[in-house]
């Protein structure tokens, strides 16, 4: 609770640094910070036997000195002056950062939704269902995160290219990032077919999960190859600055995981998969659909 309003400082610094295309800054900080947390975690829980409160206590420490860096980088980087003259309410500004974040906010809420749902079916089904469907999704949120990088990248190119008006570099880096983004799923899912059912074991004991994990890892691949598009997409329509078109696409991909469920139906965790890739070709296919328009609209 306490670390809660520190997390959001963190997000808000680290898109600083992506929105300025400092990756790399982006990155030493999420290691730093979690390299600190483990150090923290073990010192308070184990060292000094806090148990879960030492858990607790690392997170809020290395959260904190996380900030601490950022901000430390941000005042290198831009002067005290600099940024003491930049202390002023500009309400059109934040008034258009609520503009852009309400869409922004339906559109995960959408995507949360879909995900509590397919949690509650599954556990509907039985807790070896539940906790099969929790390794999947394990393997699912790895590869995003993998995904995300690409995405990233294509916020920065998209939005640097838009903002100079070079539609030479925009169309480059559309392409650079859909076949990074197409090789890497091809690659990740050629990992997880060598090594997927070793890290299943891994992570449990009881073979009845395990064995039903393993039944819906074909599933799970396919759900990689029509969600890797939208991980890649919603970074080009951010760089765009048009969230409302990635709200629109969420909310027909929405629609397509309630009549999935309701057509295919939800008596096993396989139907319950195939309603997801459903969900998912629904959102790659919709943004898709709309990325020739906003490609014309950030080009006016």
């Amino acid at each position: 609770i306490w670390t809660a309003p520190i997390v959001l400082a963190s997000y808000v610094l680290s898109a600083y640094f992506i929105g300025l295309g400092l990756t790399r800054v982006a990155l030493g900080l999420a290691l730093c910070v979690n390299l600190i947390n483990v150090i923290a975690n073990y010192t308070f829980a184990i060292g000094f036997n806090l148990d879960t409160t030492g858990i607790a206590l690392g997170t809020v420490v290395s959260e904190c000195v996380g900030v601490g860096i950022a901000a430390t980088v941000i005042l290198r980087r831009r002067g005290h002056q600099h940024l003491l003259s930049q202390l002023q309410i500009r309400w059109q500004t934040i008034q258009r950062l609520i503009l852009l974040h309400i869409p922004l906010f339906f559109r995960t809420l959408i995507l949360k939704a879909v995900f509590v749902m397919l949690t509650i079916k599954a556990a509907a089904l039985s807790a070896t269902d539940a906790a099969a469907l929790g390794i999947l999704l394990i393997l699912l949120s790895t590869a995003a995160y993998t995904l995300d990088g690409f995405a990233f990248a294509s916020e920065i190119e998209t939005g640097q290219s838009v903002g100079a008006k070079d539609r030479a570099r925009l169309d480059a880096s559309l392409w650079a990032g859909l076949i990074s983004t197409a090789v890497a799923t091809l690659l990740i899912i050629t990992i997880y077919i060598l090594v997927a059912g070793s890290v299943v074991q891994m992570l449990t004991i009881h073979p009845a999960v395990s064995a039903r994990a393993l039944t819906g890892l074909p599933l799970l691949y396919v759900s990689l190859l029509v969600l890797a598009g939208s991980y890649w997409l919603d970074g080009v329509f951010i760089g765009f600055v048009q969230p409302m078109a990635m709200c629109v696409s969420m909310l027909i991909a929405g629609i397509a995981w309630v009549a999935g469920l309701t057509v295919i139906g939800s008596d096993s965790l396989n139907t319950l998969l195939v309603a997801f890739i459903l969900f998912g070709a629904a959102r790659t296919l919709s943004l898709a659909i709309q990325l020739p328009s906003a490609l014309r609209r950030s080009m006016q």
